[in-house]
């Protein structure tokens, strides 16, 4: 949908921002999230100002949705925040996947690591491989992208193993390809 259209939307999205993140509820966010990441495809770098400014109101809100009390033996329920989960995490991989790490590591280090547990978590507690996968992804990404600090900070501050063993398993083989990189033009 978004392919079909020009440059003349993206005025439209710093409104749309706003008044989703005022009053909106988990379906609110679930709806919009995929035409959002459908925008960081196509207009990247002319999306990345308006995204810097309500990445972090963004984020909030989606974890006040997540944070709401639910019952986790409705499945409908349970369906439902697990939906919220996967759209947090594929924003944020779409973010790191189209080069706009700068939006996630211009909003401070301390939530720049929040983000970074969250997807780290999912990584490591989400129910569908496919999602976990993103997750991974996300982080190597984030890690390439310049959130190298808060990815090592996280790293060195989590207790849970299975965390750190991602992370320093995603800086090894980065360490390697980098290896492999220099390697070639040396």
């Amino acid at each position: 949908m978004v392919i079909c259209l020009e440059d003349e939307l993206l005025k439209y999205v710093p409104m749309t921002f706003s008044l989703l993140l005022k009053d909106c509820k988990s379906q609110d966010i679930q709806d919009f999230v995929p035409l959002l990441n459908q925008l960081i495809v196509k207009y990247k770098l002319k999306i990345f100002p308006c995204l810097n400014e309500f990445f972090m109101p963004a984020v909030q809100t989606i974890n006040r949705c997540l944070s709401e009390p639910y019952d986790p033996l409705d499945r409908e329920e349970e369906r439902q925040h697990q939906s919220l989960q996967k759209c947090y995490y594929l924003f944020i991989s779409s973010l790191a996947t189209n080069e706009m790490t700068g939006v996630i590591s211009n909003q401070g280090l301390e939530n720049v690591e929040r983000v970074l547990e969250a997807v780290l978590n999912g990584a490591v507690n989400f129910p569908d491989p496919s999602v976990m996968f993103v997750c991974v992804c996300a982080c190597m990404y984030m890690y390439v992208g310049g959130c190298v600090r808060a990815c090592i900070h996280v790293c060195k501050e989590l207790l849970v193993i299975q965390v750190q063993k991602i992370c320093f398993g995603i800086i090894k083989k980065l360490v390697d390809c980098w290896g492999m990189y220099v390697s070639y033009f040396c």
